[in-house]
């Protein structure tokens, strides 16, 4: 997520848009989560579609593979 406090512009053929990013870090807002699972969120919550994973890449996210091993094993 961007640091800066200044809103992000989008422009789509339906206008322009101001997007302002959240002022609480997502690391608050999911008190007590593991870093990976907020790490996880927090890629595929970015904002530019280049820095967000491919679905493809997100299921190989170390979080999901860590819960996915966990389930196996029941």
């Amino acid at each position: 997520m961007p640091a800066s406090t200044q809103a992000l512009v989008a422009q789509s053929p339906r206008g322009t848009y101001a997007v302002k990013p959240c002022p609480t870090p997502l690391s608050a807002l999911l008190d007590g989560a593991e870093p990976q699972l907020v790490h996880f969120i927090q890629s595929l919550l970015a904002y530019d579609p280049d820095e967000r994973p491919a679905a493809r890449d997100a299921l190989q996210h170390p979080f999901l593979l860590k819960h996915a091993e966990k389930q196996a094993a029941h």
